[in-house]
């Protein structure tokens, strides 16, 4: 075989493997694909009240976990317990909807590109927690409640609950409501909580 034919061979192969490598990466190794573009997602972050207990909420009921996608976000410290928790969670519910993309990867890989896609996709789009994205579109607060009604669920502000369109608020969430009515004689107790997460 001569020179110019073996650097020929050599080049297509060097650009086969270029070409197999993007789509292994867009195809496989994008967060974003694991997501979808339908999905109703939740960017939580353990430094915020509010995220960390609609996080709970999802946790501890299976009937959230199928319509609300959680993304952690880590803030720079992906070794807190909860973070690692929230990724756990989260990276169970892709596997229950069958990314198949999963199956390739280790968890800690899996686990760190999902926090990676959560900081950068927060940063680009929202000031604050908790952060709502229908598949990769920010939702910004007008557009929440209905996103949630196409899924069967409804949110209260006040008590910070997620359940499901036809029934009521539930019972320890409405204690809560009657808790929090003394805060609501300072206007900015809740509202400056919502902006910044608190």
């Amino acid at each position: 075989m001569s020179m110019r034919r073996t650097s020929k061979v050599l080049g297509l192969g060097i650009a086969v493997g270029v070409v197999l490598a993007v789509i292994f990466r867009a195809l496989v190794l994008d967060p974003a694909r694991w997501i979808g573009d339908d999905s109703l997602v939740l960017l939580a972050s353990d430094d915020c009240a509010f995220s960390n207990d609609l996080y709970q909420q999802i946790r501890a009921t299976p009937r959230l976990a199928e319509r609300v996608q959680v993304v952690p976000i880590d803030g720079g410290h992906s070794d807190r317990p909860t973070v690692r928790m929230m990724c756990g969670t989260a990276l169970a519910q892709l596997r229950n909807r069958g990314v198949w993309q999963l199956r390739l990867l280790p968890d800690n890989w899996a686990c760190g590109a999902l926090i990676a896609f959560g900081n950068e996709t927060h940063t680009k789009h929202f000031l604050y927690y908790p952060a709502w994205m229908k598949g990769p579109q920010p939702l910004e607060d007008g557009d929440l409640l209905p996103a949630l009604a196409e899924r069967g669920l409804q949110y209260d502000g006040k008590t910070n609950t997620l359940w499901f369109l036809g029934e009521e608020l539930p019972a320890s969430r409405r204690e809560s409501l009657t808790m929090r009515a003394v805060d609501d004689d300072n206007p900015l107790s809740h509202a400056v909580g919502h902006t910044i997460g608190w």
